[in-house]
């Protein structure tokens, strides 16, 4: 493939690995920006916990 594009294979490879981690780095992006979308119940962490063991435990 490097010598069709008419590159050396360690520049190929290099800007292959550079597309890849750039491509993984927006779509985690991506992610982030979904979940912030999200309306999901929120409140103090320590409340959060405690209803949760609360409700382990049936209290």
């Amino acid at each position: 493939m490097a010598r069709a594009e008419g590159m050396t294979l360690s520049a190929w490879v290099r800007r292959t690995l550079t597309e890849a981690r750039r491509a993984a780095i927006r779509r985690k992006l991506r992610a982030i920006e979904e979940a912030g979308q999200w309306n999901a119940p929120t409140s103090d962490p320590e409340q959060m916990l405690a209803e949760i063991e609360a409700g382990r435990f049936g209290t």
